[in-house]
């Protein structure tokens, strides 16, 4: 690690260790720039240590618990306790990755640890030390806030973080959100032996979904013992003893939950509080959010920000993409007018089972900017697919939303391996290749990718029929009008 020197001068200084930081600072570095990197914590950000990889170690073993729940009745014992070992096995493994030595030895930044604050354009202080800059990456990424609700202050709420620190299973997990981040936990956690309620603000889960997303995602959690509440908010809560009570208000009835513990997973809120922006000159939306442009520069022309940190599409792997978009621009800024980032094909994926993962745009966003005219879908089921049925995964959909010329406008996959899937749909829009063109690879037999294929084909197919039948039409009336 790094020793702060007062006064020293870099090219260039990056805010934040988590995936924005570490891989924008990585490339700075690679490009030639004196580059520092300023963390308040181990490198790794959210994604290694409280997001990602945990949530997907933890998940990993709820689907073990479940397919032997499924084959005997019920579930192992002592699988939390398993979970949460894995979980933090998988971090340890996967952190060297991220290491101070890593970035320091093979990339070549200088890893400064403390809390960075401006205190004027070119100068931050590192916990009293200070060091300057000719130019900034911001990326300090986002946090879980409590919602403003009456007595959760002292409800000692769990959050993505802090849920990773539980010792044993919660009898009764009460779940405020129903995002992606509600939805992959009240499975997870139900899965490892809690019993849990979901609740959220909205009509349906994941919002963000097609509505026939929400409802597959909803039946199933319901078919798995899990309690739901949509349309709901939630009004108050207290604690006695261990034991909280959270009361909401549901289609006009009141409603009072008792359980052990509360997850909150509303969303995030910018990093920004203490980072002394106005002193950089560095403008932030009404949510708190670093604004940028596309090439991810700020207000400031000498300061780019990327990740959660300005509130657009907090993924990972749009981080990383933004964290890139950001670096060359910084070290390259000639080429700036032809480096944008990606904002219209960026998959997703939110890991429940069955997987649900989307790109592009839903039909109704379709259909509002291009009209109903210039739109329309196809959706092929992935109930008699082969391997899914071979895998017991025949729960599932993928749905193409698609333009005159058959060119995917977006998609969803709803099924196993979603998230390995979507990435064949996004490429294909990249390239512009239409939708019947993926009919025409080889696809290896039997495994998932394979329902791409098929979905293809299909609609091939039956537009194929609908215009041969169109054809004969033409043709009848042709020859009565004879």
């Amino acid at each position: 690690m790094a020793e702060i020197i007062e006064g020293k001068r870099y090219d260039a200084v990056v805010i934040g260790g988590g995936a924005a930081g570490l891989v924008s600072s990585g490339y700075l570095a690679t490009l030639g720039l004196d580059t520092a990197l300023v963390s308040d914590g181990p490198p790794g950000g959210e994604c290694l240590w409280t997001g990602c990889v945990p949530s997907k170690a933890l998940i990993h073993y709820a689907d073990i618990a479940a397919t032997l729940a499924r084959h005997t009745g019920k579930p192992p014992k002592g699988i939390f306790e398993a979970a949460m070992a894995h979980m933090r096995r998988s971090r340890e493994k996967i952190s060297h990755h991220d290491s101070v030595e890593t970035m320091e030895n093979v990339y070549g930044v200088k890893v400064l640890t403390g809390r960075a604050r401006f205190l004027d354009p070119h100068t931050i202080d590192i916990d009293g030390k200070r060091i300057t800059a000719s130019r900034f990456i911001i990326a300090t990424g986002g946090y879980q806030a409590i919602p403003p609700v009456d007595g959760f202050d002292s409800l000692g709420c769990l959050t993505h973080e802090s849920i990773l620190g539980l010792e044993s299973c919660p009898e009764h997990l009460l779940i405020i959100g129903g995002g992606p981040v509600g939805v992959e936990y009240a499975q997870t956690l139900r899965r490892l032996g809690a019993r849990v309620t979901l609740v959220e603000a909205l009509p349906r889960l994941l919002p963000r979904e097609e509505p026939e997303t929400s409802e597959l995602i909803h039946r199933l959690l319901v078919s798995e013992d899990i309690k739901i509440y949509t349309g709901a908010r939630v009004e108050s809560g207290t604690i006695t003893g261990t034991t909280r009570r959270v009361s909401l208000s549901s289609g006009g009835e009141r409603i009072s939950i008792e359980c052990d513990q509360v997850l909150v997973a509303t969303g995030k809120r910018a990093a920004t509080g203490d980072l002394g922006l106005e002193a950089a000159g560095v403008s932030t939306d009404e949510r708190g959010f670093v604004e940028v442009d596309g090439s991810q520069r700020t207000s400031a022309a000498h300061i780019w920000a990327c990740g959660d940190i300005t509130g657009a599409l907090q993924f990972t792997h749009y981080a990383d993409h933004a964290a890139r978009i950001a670096a060359l621009n910084l070290a390259l800024p000639i080429f700036s007018p032809f480096i944008k980032a990606e904002k219209s094909i960026v998959p997703w994926c939110t890991f429940t089972d069955p997987e649900i993962a989307s790109v592009g745009m839903r039909e109704a966003e379709a259909r509002a900017a291009l009209g109903d005219e210039s739109v329309h879908t196809f959706t092929y089921e992935l109930g008699d697919f082969d391997r899914a049925i071979v895998d017991e995964s025949e729960e599932g959909f993928i749905k193409v939303v698609l333009d005159r010329r058959s060119r995917i406008l977006g998609a969803t996959v709803a099924g196993a391996r979603a998230g390995e899937l979507i990435h064949i749909l996004a490429d294909a829009m990249h390239r512009k290749i239409a939708f019947t063109g993926l009919s025409e690879s080889i696809y290896v037999y039997p495994t998932m990718t394979g329902a791409i294929r098929n979905a293809s084909a299909d609609y091939f197919l039956t537009q194929h029929k609908n215009r041969s039948l169109a054809l004969k039409a033409g043709k009848i009336l042709v020859a009565f009008l004879k």
